[in-house]
């Protein structure tokens, strides 16, 4: 949505349309362009530029300032472009890619480049949120979350990854920057700053590494990899009902283990 509530900005199919949404009983199509395989968009803080990404095309980027009438500015090739967000300061693009992890590109130049390419654990990254402190990325794929450091954006640093055993496809960020919310095929996990929470039962297909405390409740919960084998946990805790299977074999931290 524009910062005032009137615009719906829609990609998808073979077009992208921006929608007059004013009045919600009746909205209104405004304008539409073609545009190939259309997936996200990320609008600047004034609405005036969106960042449209493109399995195809890649990182297309278009001027909005007039709904009616929106024009093309720059393109940056990126195969498979998938999830799209923008730096505090709104100087890079964070670009997340279907096959080929987390791609950074510097919006300063006359040209916008491609500055970084991180691979992600899972390399499909189809959301992506900002802290908003703008210092960590949290970017959701085909096995967990995984989570950056973006203080410098030209050099992302990837501090883990929890595997979450289904496809992960969205996310979101709390307003008081403590809690990052995460769906997928199967089930809702809590991220909190400094501490992982996973709610219901739940089944871990990988393994799961990061220097953070992991705390799980519900009927079940099901480690079929190995714990904090690469990089130890801070400390695992499972409530007092819920069941813990250690399918991996091993269980690392670096603090208390409760299960």
């Amino acid at each position: 949505l524009s910062s005032d509530d009137r615009y719906a900005f829609v990609p998808g199919g073979s077009e992208f349309t921006i929608v007059d949404v004013s009045n919600p009983a009746s909205p209104s199509v405004t304008s539409n362009f073609a545009l190939a395989d259309g997936v996200h968009v990320a609008l600047s803080a004034d609405g005036n530029v969106a960042y449209i990404t493109s399995r195809t095309l890649g990182l297309e980027i278009y001027d909005v300032s007039t709904p009616a009438a929106p024009s093309p500015l720059s393109n940056v090739a990126i195969p498979g472009a998938w999830a799209v967000t923008l730096s505090s300061d709104e100087q890079y693009a964070f670009v997340g890619v279907d096959g080929s992890g987390l791609q950074v590109v510097d919006l300063t130049g006359v040209s916008p480049t491609i500055v970084a390419n991180t691979t992600a654990a899972g390399n499909y990254l189809y959301d992506l949120e900002l802290s908003n402190d703008g210092r960590y990325l949290f970017a959701v794929d085909a096995y967990g979350v995984n989570t950056f450091d973006v203080a410098d954006p030209t050099s992302p640093v990837a501090l883990g990854n929890i595997a979450l055993g289904s496809f992960g496809y969205s996310l979101a960020m709390s307003n008081n920057d403590q809690t990052v919310y995460v769906a997928d095929l199967a089930d809702v996990a809590i991220v909190s700053v400094g501490a992982e929470t996973v709610i219901a039962g739940i089944s871990f297909g990988s393994t799961v590494d990061g220097g953070h405390a992991l705390s799980a409740n519900g009927s079940a919960v099901t480690f079929s990899g190995a714990v904090g084998g690469t990089a130890p946990l801070a400390s695992l805790t499972t409530t007092a009902n819920t069941t813990a299977v250690i399918g991996g074999g091993t269980v690392e931290t670096t603090g208390n283990q409760t299960y």
